[in-house]
Parts: structure tokens; sequence; C-alpha cells
């Protein structure tokens, strides 16, 4: 540690200075990142409190239900409204702050998230009751949780982050007990958004208890790494909470003229594959601090084996996948590129959709070439990254230089998608998610290819393959659509919920989400992961 002297100090005598050693930019811009979602998630711990309560004091209570009619009656006709500090004693603090960043008529109008709260109204006290325990536990753990997923503060204090992390458990899995035992008694008609928002909650709630349970299985287990793996997921999933009101916020502000329902369209098509990317983004922040394993024991390296074997079979399997979704990038952008043509699209996809998408990308030939020459080779790369990496297990510096056309191949198609979410524009009642589903998809694509680069500059093998993973599961998620849509329609859904788009919606967010989870669980058992000295 270096020691410096300043002279001339006020009684004369020199003063030692003691100069710390440096902190590397790298990990002040990973701690504001952190901070950032801290904060962000500790917000909407308060806002999901001041939900539960205001649901309870309007369940039943025909005064609070005239004020909430007048409210929209008043939105509609353009007349002047209460002020949000008004509105928020009987609509609760998220709509008061929706009202303040948006137009009346999206706050509070016909389809705005006011209407919407009409339903807890004629609902029981109760069912109310229950609802409003599900809302405050969920506030608790988005104002806790965050500090289990700071490296500092569970170095600095391992006690603590034990009780708090045994306290949040508990916690969550309460939480979601009560968002299943609320779904169970809920109709399909009654929830936000009906069908796929409640596919989307028993989604939500049965993925965060499956993830939770595994994170106590390898804490069990004594495998730390796995163990803050499943957490993030875990954690990552809960944030589609505060992910889903931020989107209202943002929507609303970008678009006053839009309709609540509209944008909801969008927030929630993109939620799950959104909170699960932020979630893997927290995970790899706290492997980016951890110190590098340098030796490995028996058992570990038994441990690495084992999961190589595993890595190397589902390289395999996958083999077969990737042929399927190269014929179906060549069938359906460049032999027959109009939706309409796609299996069951007739049926499950509404017109205003179709014709977007015709008039957008198959109308586009210059783009859609490009996004399918991008894709192939992605795929192709893709398969070659499996291949050497998990199948042959070949040098590093094979794997290294023949990982760039994947990294570029990525980048195009990421490219090629935001540009048709820009063409798409925003969400409506006859487009449904509009071009945000595209935009995510294309920003996540994108994200990959340039961390996979980087990681090549680097030599950085482990995420290398890691980031390899993500972005040929990113370039496959496309295709994988027209694979998912006719299986939706097979699900035994209501023909209702097919003529209004829900069947249409789940395949457009089950693409992204399978993309996202699959790659990520790969991450948690991964060589980037293993090569870390978790704590």
């Amino acid at each position: 540690m270096a020691v410096s002297v300043l002279p001339d100090s006020p009684q004369g005598r020199s003063t030692p200075l003691v100069r710390l050693p440096a902190i590397p930019l790298r990990i002040w811009l990973l701690r504001a990142i952190a901070l950032a979602l801290l904060l962000a998630a500790s917000l909407d711990g308060f806002a999901a409190i001041m939900a539960g309560i205001a649901y309870y004091k309007g369940a039943g209570n025909s005064e609070i239900a005239a004020k909430r009619i007048a409210l929209l009656n008043a939105a509609e006709a353009g007349q002047a409204v209460d002020t949000p500090s008004k509105v928020e004693e009987y609509a609760g603090s998220t709509v008061a702050l929706v009202g303040s960043v948006s137009s009346s008529t999206y706050a509070y109008g016909k389809e705005s998230i006011a209407e919407h709260l009409l339903v807890y109204n004629v609902m029981s006290k109760e069912k109310a009751a229950m609802l409003m325990v599900h809302s405050l536990l969920g506030g608790v753990c988005m104002l806790f949780g965050g500090l289990q997923f700071w490296p500092a503060f569970r170095r600095r204090f391992p006690k603590w982050h034990r009780i708090s992390g045994g306290i949040y458990i508990v916690v969550l899995q309460g939480t979601m007990i009560t968002a299943m035992i609320h779904l169970v008694r809920t109709s399909v008609a009654d929830t936000l958004d009906h069908l796929f928002f409640y596919v989307g909650l028993w989604g939500l709630a049965l993925g965060i208890s499956f993830s939770l349970w595994m994170a106590v299985h390898a804490l069990w287990r004594k495998q730390i790494a796995n163990h803050q793996a499943w957490m993030c997921i875990s954690y990552g999933l809960l944030l589609s909470t505060p992910i889903q009101r931020y989107g209202w916020l943002l929507f609303g502000a970008l678009d006053p003229g839009i309709r609540f329902t509209e944008a909801n369209y969008a927030v929630t098509g993109v939620l799950i594959p959104l909170s699960l990317t932020v979630g893997y983004l927290l995970f790899t922040i706290n492997r980016w601090v951890q110190p590098v394993r340098r030796a490995e024991s028996a058992s570990m390296t038994a441990a690495s084996e084992k999961r190589a074997r595993l890595a190397r079979n589902l390289a395999l399997v996958s083999f077969p996948a990737l042929v399927a979704a190269a014929a179906i990038v060549v069938q359906y952008y460049m032999v027959t590129p109009a939706l309409e043509q796609a299996f069951s699209a007739r049926e499950l996809v509404p017109a205003g959709v179709i014709h977007l998408h015709d008039t957008v990308i198959a109308s586009d030939v210059v783009s859609r070439a490009t996004f399918a020459l991008a894709t192939l080779v992605g795929l192709l790369s893709g398969a070659h990254l499996l291949w050497i990496a998990f199948v042959r297990r070949q040098p590093d510096g094979v794997l290294v230089a023949s990982s760039w056309a994947l990294a570029f191949s990525g980048a195009v198609a990421g490219i090629v998608l935001m540009y048709w979410g820009l063409r798409m524009g925003m969400p409506s009642f006859a487009t449904l998610a509009g071009g945000s589903m595209h935009m995510i998809g294309g920003a996540a694509t994108l994200l990959f290819a340039v961390l996979l680069a980087f990681a090549l500059r680097r030599g950085e093998v482990a995420w290398v393959k890691e980031w390899g993973v993500f972005v040929l599961a990113c370039i496959a998620a496309t295709p994988t659509f027209y694979f998912l849509l006719p299986v939706m329609g097979a699900s035994g859904f209501d023909a209702q919920w097919a003529r209004e788009g829900h069947i249409f919606r789940l395949a457009l967010a089950g693409q992204w989400l399978v993309a996202i989870m699959g790659a990520f669980i790969y991450a948690a058992y991964g060589q980037a992961t293993q090569s870390r000295m978790a704590r």
C-alpha cells in the first residue's frame, strides 16, 4: 500500500496520506447498475403495498366505486378530473402516478387502468384480503430481496444474509401461494388482459416457486454458484411486477393518446422474457466481481465431467431442432413470406396483425432476405459452436476463432428485428403488441451478440460458450414462433380467445421465453459460473 506525504500542514509537520487501491471503472459501473435495479425494485415494493391496501379498501365499497365511475366519465367527457393526490385516496398510488405522466383518458377513461379497478369493487372482502396479503408480501420481497444480490452485503454481513435470505424464501413462497389461491378463485374473464395474462400469472407463480426451491436444493448441497443462479431466476421473474408498472408509465408518457389496454398488450407481451433478461444480467454482475477459481478438487472435477456429458447430449439433441428452424426460415422468410400462409395463422392470428406483418416484413424484400441470411448463418455457426465446444470439446483456440460468424450474424439479425419493430410502431387494438416484441427480441439478440464479440476479443472461452449459447437461442427464437403457434392452437383453449388474439400472443411471447430461459439454465451450470468463487 503506497504512502505519500502532504507538505505544509497547519502545524508545520508532514501528514501521511494513505492511498487506497484504485477500484476499476467496470466495478463502479456494475455497482451503479445494481444500485439502480435495487432502487427501482424498492420503489415498486412501496407501490405494491399501497396497491394491496387500495384493493381491500375498494372491495364492496359503493362510495369508492362511485368515485371511480365518476372519474371514468369525466375523463371520457374531456372534463377536469381530480388531482393525482386526490385520485390516490380512492384509486391507489399506481393509478395516480400513471395519471400524472400521461393523459386522463389513458389513466382514468375507458380501457384504462382505473376502469380495471372496478372489478375489485364487486369483490368480496375475504377475497380482497387474500389479494392484499399477496401484495403486501410481494412488496416486502421487493423492498428487501434486492440486498441478497448485492455482493458486498453478502461478504460483509454473511449472518444477516443468511437470516434475511431465509425470511425472503418463506415470504416469497407465501406470496406465490396467495397468488395461486387467488387465481383458482378468479375467472379468466375477471383477470386483467384475460387469458394471456391469466396464463402468464400461473407461469410466474409456478416458475418462481420452482426456481426458488431449486435454489434451496442447491444450497442444501452446498452448490453456492447454482444457488445464486436459481435465486436470480426467481428474483428476475419476481421483477415482472415492477417492469409491468414501469412499462405502463413509459407507454403512457410516450403516447398520451394511446389507451391503457393497448399499451398493456405490449407490456405484458415482453414481461417475462424481459424479466428473465434482467435477472440474468443481475447474475452476471454477481459473477463478474467474483474471483476466478484457481484449482478444482477431485469431487469438483468429477462434477464437471458429469456436466460435460450432459451438455454433450443436449447439444446432440438440439441439432434436429436447429435444422427445423433453418427449414422454417427458408419457408416463411424466403418462399412464402405472407403470415397467412403459416400453418393455422388464418384461424389464430387477427387480421390486423397479418396485415401489419405483410406490410412491414413480407413486402420488404431487402430486410427479409438480410434477416433470413443472417439467421441461417447464425444457426449454422451456432451448430458448429455446439459441436466443437460440447460434442468434440476441441481446443479453446478453435472455439474462439470459429465464433465470430455467430456474433456478426446475431448482430445483423438483432438490428433487422429492431428495424421491423420500429416500423410496426406502437401497440393498438388492431395490431395488439405492435412492434414491441420484435424490438425487445432484437435488442436482446444484439446485446448478446455484442457480449459474445467482447468475450472473443478478450479470449474468455467460458464467456464465449455462454454468450454464444444465448445468441444461438435468440436467433432460433423467431422461427420457433411458427412451431409454437399451432401447438398453442391445439391446446384446447376456447375459440373466443383465438379470435381475440390471445393464442397468437402466447406464441409470440413464448418464443422468447423459451430462448432466454433455456440459455439461462445453461448459464447456471456452465463453465463461466463454475469457474468463479461464488460467495
